[in-house]
């Protein structure tokens, strides 16, 4: 049996659901093929290095980390196949926060498992193309998130009822957050539409600067959970994502996979998204306010309630993990 070694720094475990993605992904891989999937982090490197040894390949997820470094020291040294994921950590955008800290860190040892990883795999072609200017490695795959489909599909609407607008995401500078609630609270158009707010508060202060602008029709509702998740979001008809930069943007999947129309910004990668089921546009208040009264209307409240089987398949024939983990296995070889 082959033994994958996949890195998770464990304190930060589930910032850009990069440990939810690591747990279907080897969920999927060992039912595939029975394949031994080994995590590690810093509380368990020492106890793992023999897996890591014996191991068939090791597959580094995310960056900036201690545990990453290390795991590929290691399995340098072992001549280890080594594939690297960044998750959108080295996006333009997501190099512009902690700049300097990231650029040391660059200069010092993230270029370098670029440069000498036997593969990169990324999320989207947008990933792709910023990391062929960043990376001499050209080794490139481009391979999406999965998520398991909605068998439930909370599609059915109240035709009577106003069409509910929401914000869901981890709440952090890079999701946009702030110039979306500016927008709403100055518009006169959107002053009788509400916006909820859903979000795990990753900083305090730029929260802060969000609350200060909130109106009566614009309201924080606290964090979702892989419990809570489906059941909130089931309440509402659009989500509206307005993330600065993402190397894929699971959280559109997930809406998608709740039912949910979405409204997306232009630049992120879902040049794909079918119009059917959601749009990319301009975040600015003109867009915003001519799109959402576009939802508002009557015949679109009926387009929203769209062929949950047209959607099932989609989902199915992209995003569905058994898809997505026969695609790793491809790109594994094992």
């Amino acid at each position: 049996m082959s033994v994958i070694i996949f890195t998770n720094d464990l304190k930060n475990e589930n910032s850009y659901g990069i440990g939810k993605i690591i747990h279907f992904l080897k969920k999927n891989i060992k039912i595939r093929k029975n394949i031994n999937v080994e995590i590690v982090n810093f509380k368990n490197l020492i106890t793992k290095i023999h897996k890591i040894k014996k191991s068939s390949l090791v597959h580094i997820h995310g960056c900036w980390s201690l545990i990453h470094l290390l795991t590929f020291i290691i399995s340098k040294i072992y001549k280890k196949k080594i594939y690297f994921t960044p998750h959108g950590m080295l996006m333009p955008q997501a190099l512009k926060i902690k700049k300097l800290k990231k650029q040391i860190a660059l200069k010092i040892y993230q270029k370098k498992i670029l440069d000498h990883c036997d593969k990169i795999i990324v999320n989207s072609n947008l990933e792709k193309k910023f990391l062929k200017k960043l990376s001499n490695n050209k080794n490139i795959s481009i391979v999406p998130h999965g998520i398991n489909i909605n068998r439930k599909f909370f599609f059915k609407r109240n035709k009577n009822t106003k069409v509910k607008f929401l914000f869901y995401s981890r709440i952090h500078p890079i999701k946009g957050l702030l110039q979306l609630v500016d927008i709403w609270s100055k518009s006169k158009v959107l002053k009788k539409i509400n916006l909820h707010i859903y979000g795990n508060v990753e900083d305090q202060i730029y929260f802060n600067k969000i609350k200060s602008l909130f109106t009566n029709n614009i309201r924080y509702l606290g964090a979702l959970n892989s419990v809570n998740k489906y059941q909130l979001m089931k309440k509402y008809d659009v989500l509206i994502y307005p993330s600065y930069s993402e190397n894929f943007g699971i959280i559109i999947l997930e809406a998608l996979n709740a039912g949910l129309y979405v409204l997306v910004r232009e630049n992120l990668p879902w040049k794909s998204l079918n119009s059917k089921f959601g749009k990319l546009i301009k975040m600015n208040k003109n867009f915003l306010e001519k799109n959402i009264i576009l939802l508002t209307e009557k015949v679109k409240i009926n387009k929203i309630n769209y062929d949950k089987k047209y959607l099932r398949n989609y989902l199915i024939n992209n995003f569905n993990w058994k898809k997505i983990s026969n695609i790793y296995l491809k790109i594994y070889n094992i």
